[in-house]
């Protein structure tokens, strides 16, 4: 079974599932994994393009006076750190998930035994 034939399934433009995980163990321990979104659905209308006119049940707005930012609000710098003889990547984003119109979705917590 597939993304694609689930949303096919159930009528809709897509379906997706998510797949990151996380260790919950403590700081030096064996690790312990678990899916971070488990047993829960969130289902909600979404236009193809955000516009001002387009219903939707949320949008994510990017910070535009972020220097150095792309417009997505997130910007990559990388630098050496010689102490300790290696390259150093680092990435910040910057914005803000808005919940816009709450009867246009639905979420639900423990659908799956």
């Amino acid at each position: 079974m597939t993304e694609q034939l689930l949303a096919e399934l159930f009528g809709v433009d897509r379906f997706l599932v998510p797949q990151g995980v996380v260790n919950t163990a403590a700081k030096g321990a064996a690790g312990t994994y678990s899916r971070i979104v488990s047993k829960k659905v969130l289902l909600c209308y979404a236009p193809e393009k955000p516009s001002i006119l387009a219903p939707s049940a949320g949008y994510i707005f990017a910070w535009k006076g972020y220097f150095g930012a792309s417009r997505f609000g997130s910007r990559v710098k990388k630098f050496r750190m010689e102490n300790l003889e290696s390259d150093r990547i680092e990435e910040e984003t910057a914005f803000d998930a808005k919940q816009i119109a709450p009867d246009l979705g639905i979420y639900a917590a423990n659908v799956i035994a």
